[in-house]
């Protein structure tokens, strides 16, 4: 998995990216975009995970449906509803775009 393509290098704006990893995190060509990326290991859809990682500073919030440890689409599907609406809730001023898969 590769991150350079959708980070502007001419920024110094950190980039959090909450994954529960079965993985290494990803290697970085750019050592300067290694230095930006964080992953915290936690569940992106617990409020303490969200705070910790800075939602509320935060101008915008990707969230990609997780199908890992086996779960359904619509367990997929609910936990990114979920996760959505609770960064909403913990920041008004947030821009949020989430991957649906049905």
């Amino acid at each position: 998995m590769t991150f350079e393509g959708f980070l502007s290098p001419d920024t110094d704006v950190p980039i959090v990216v909450i994954t529960v990893m079965e993985e290494q995190e990803p290697e970085f060509t750019d050592p300067a975009m290694r230095q930006r990326v964080h992953f915290p290991n936690d569940d992106f859809t617990k409020v303490a995970t969200l705070v910790k990682a800075g939602i509320h500073r935060a101008n915008t919030c990707i969230i990609l449906s997780d199908m890992s440890q086996g779960r359904s689409v619509q367990d997929a599907d609910a936990r990114t509803i979920f996760a959505a609406l609770t960064v909403e809730k913990l920041n008004l001023d947030i821009y949020t775009c989430a991957e649906l898969i049905n």
